[in-house]
């Protein structure tokens, strides 16, 4: 199936063709969203409807690549996804935000069930790296193409042959380093530009792999994970990751997302009270910019962080 987006009367129209028996047709953009997409993510056409009118799905094209970009979330369906258009559609979902822990005994209790896995949350920017259209391109947390990414990921990691293997799967990492163009945050085992991965993804289910089969497929393709400190049961597990924020504090490091080994459970982050201190002074040296919102809860997390 080729799909090709061309314009008839000024309106953008999706041009489908078989590759088998070259049949074809043509729908134009808004029915394509009103009456397709809404049978492609299983949910309500209504909503998908209003989305639309409100601008939060637009149509995308950037470096050869055109799709439909899902601005902010619409009901289940997270903010960020893109539908690409090109032999197929190809869907590449947003990454789900992960919520932050306050109170960390209780949090740890409740969430999760008998283990977590306690990895390292690095002070970057998130992005995805996913294969689209046979090329190897990055996005952000928007969903929209880094170009900076997209050019330096596959010169720092070896990824050709991963995504030869599995062109259904998604990269999500963070990348690094004092050369990084959005978030600069000195790492001496990383140093100018670096990328670390924290999860692997499958393109239309956003089903993550579990912390096991994510660090066999990292090891057999030779590629950089943030680094997993222990797996522990969630009885010592509070103890143990208050002791570990210390240090990590002490060294100017972020904190660290908690995780069910299973990945069956979404993940929880806890950061530092050095990252919250940065944050802050960053947020009040342009308190008529950035939202009161932000600086609002920024100021709660500290009060309720144990001192680290």
């Amino acid at each position: 199936m080729q799909i090709h987006v061309g314009k008839t009367n000024s309106q953008k129209n999706l041009f489908f063709k078989c590759n088998n028996c070259n049949y074809s047709y043509e729908t134009s953009l808004p029915d394509f969203i009103n009456e397709t997409l809404p049978k492609i993510f299983k949910i309500d056409k209504t909503n998908i409807n209003k989305s639309f009118q409100n601008g939060n799905i637009r149509f995308y094209d950037s470096h050869n690549v055109n799709g439909l970009l899902f601005r902010k979330s619409v009901g289940k369906i997270e903010a960020g996804i893109i539908a690409c258009f090109g032999d197929k559609i190809d869907i590449i979902r947003g990454f789900p935000k992960i919520r932050r822990t306050l109170m960390l005994e209780p949090s740890i209790r409740i969430h999760f069930n008998q283990k977590v896995a306690v990895e390292e949350k690095m002070n970057g920017y998130n992005v995805r790296i996913a294969l689209i259209n046979n090329k190897i391109i990055a996005l952000t947390r928007g969903g929209y193409i880094c170009p900076y990414t997209t050019k330096k990921a596959p010169e720092i990691m070896d990824i050709d042959e991963f995504f030869y293997d599995h062109p259904e799967l998604v990269i999500c990492g963070e990348m690094v380093g004092t050369e990084n163009p959005y978030v600069k945050h000195h790492y001496k085992e990383i140093g100018n530009i670096g990328f670390r991965i924290f999860d692997i993804r499958e393109k239309y289910t956003n089903n993550p792999m579990s912390i096991k089969d994510k660090n066999k497929i990292l090891e057999h393709y030779n590629l950089p994970g943030v680094k997993i400190f222990e797996i522990m049961d969630i009885e010592e597990a509070p103890q143990k990751i208050f002791d570990l924020i210390f240090k990590l504090g002490k060294d100017d490091r972020e904190g660290v997302v908690i995780k069910d080994p299973l990945m069956e459970i979404e993940p929880l982050k806890y950061t530092s009270s050095k990252a919250h201190n940065n944050e802050l002074q960053y947020a009040f040296t342009y308190p008529l910019i950035l939202e009161d919102l932000f600086s609002l809860v920024e100021l709660l997390e500290k009060d309720f962080k144990p001192m680290n």
